[in-house]
């Protein structure tokens, strides 16, 4: 089974992909975004076999593009990385006429895939299963700032991919009603604390692997990670509860939870599940313990099981460039933990995500080196 790599967005984790792949001895195929996608500025831009000519997902496009694979490759059969939730979705949707081109995505059926995605039907799940959640607000006009708007759906009724939205103050909440359809979201309360990633590889003949990050620093607004460090709370009862539900609802493939513990209440609440890649995903590479591996054992493209890697190397997580491109548009940087942020500083650059040989030029360009 020949693997597909769809390039251009949720890039850190498809990197990091190409790097297992790599490490693994094992050639892809890339399929570019556009010409301007920055694998081009990549070592892995000779594995570009076909560039799209649509923005939008569109299956004769992707098939357009397969069949120029075929003719490079003289593979028959196809396994694409599920990278992200757009793309994910979108072979979900069209699963019968990809399977009937050979093209396989690793994920579950599409109603228990966007059950788990979806934010309002997982937390829904979560709650049944004694799984705590935000406080909910069921009136919009009765919730007390600061909320978090979070879309029912991913998609909105328009077909706009929608994301949650924090809700600080009055003024967030007069701009928030100008620009959203209400009914789209809803509204629980925003729960300040440390955030933690529960990172899971839930194999077909019933196997389970866990991992887990403290997250330190993020772009504001809830956006991306900048900063991680690795974590034990995968060893702790809050993650047994995930184990537990996903293993009770027959779920398999990759998915991160990310929970924040509310200090003051010495309790954890569920904030969202991704099942596809995740932007951080160079430390569980880095770490060694890489569900990447587990995913190409499981779909047969790795044929010896992977050994699973030290604990003890604890390699940090940071993308600087994420940083600079959060201050160019104003955004700025949330610090959950500065204390960790002091007590790693001479790790953070040293294990930068880009600052690798075979990512340099994304590197320098992020930073505006140059400029």
């Amino acid at each position: 089974m020949h693997i597909i790599i769809f390039s251009g967005y949720n890039q850190r984790a498809v990197i990091s992909f190409l790097r297992t792949l790599k490490q693994c001895g094992v050639i892809p195929s890339i399929i570019a975004k556009s010409h301007d996608d920055p694998i081009f500025k990549t070592s892995y831009k000779n594995q570009v076999k076909a560039v799209r000519t649509e923005e939008s997902l569109e299956k004769n496009d992707i098939i357009s593009c397969i069949e120029k694979i075929k003719m490079q490759t003289a593979h028959s059969k196809f396994l694409v990385a599920p990278s992200t939730e757009a793309l994910n979705r979108h072979f979900l949707e069209n699963r019968s006429f990809y399977n009937l081109n050979s093209i396989e995505i690793p994920l579950v059926n599409h109603d228990l895939y966007t059950e788990v995605s979806d934010k309002k039907s997982f937390s829904k799940l979560c709650q049944s299963n004694n799984i705590k959640t935000p406080k909910e607000y069921f009136k919009f006009d009765n919730a007390s700032l600061p909320i978090a708007a979070k879309p029912i759906k991913y998609l909105s009724d328009d077909g706009k991919a929608l994301k949650p939205i924090l809700i600080y103050n009055k003024d967030d909440l007069r701009k928030f009603k100008t620009d959203h359809y209400q009914n789209s979201f809803y509204y629980q309360e925003l729960v300040i604390g440390q955030s933690y990633y529960l990172l899971y590889y839930f194999s077909r003949n019933g196997r389970s692997y866990k991992f887990s990050q403290k997250n330190i620093a993020q772009q504001a607004e809830g956006k991306s990670i900048v900063a991680a460090i690795p974590s034990k709370i995968h060893d702790d009862p809050i993650s047994t509860q995930y184990e537990t539900l996903f293993c009770k609802i027959g779920f398999h493939g990759l998915i991160m939870v990310e929970i924040i513990e509310d200090i003051n209440k010495n309790e954890y609440y569920m904030i969202e599940a991704n099942p596809r890649f995740w932007g951080p995903s160079q430390l569980f590479v880095d770490n060694n313990i890489n569900f990447f591996e587990l995913l190409l054992y499981d779909y047969g493209v790795l044929k010896e099981e992977p050994a699973p890697g030290s604990t003890d190397l604890l390699t940090a997580y940071y993308w600087q460039g994420g940083i600079s491109l959060a201050k160019k548009e104003g955004l700025g940087i949330v610090i959950h933990s500065p204390s960790d942020m002091k007590k790693n500083h001479t790790e953070w650059k040293k294990n930068d995500v880009y600052n690798r040989t075979d990512t340099y030029k994304i590197f320098e360009e992020e930073l505006g080196y140059g400029d």
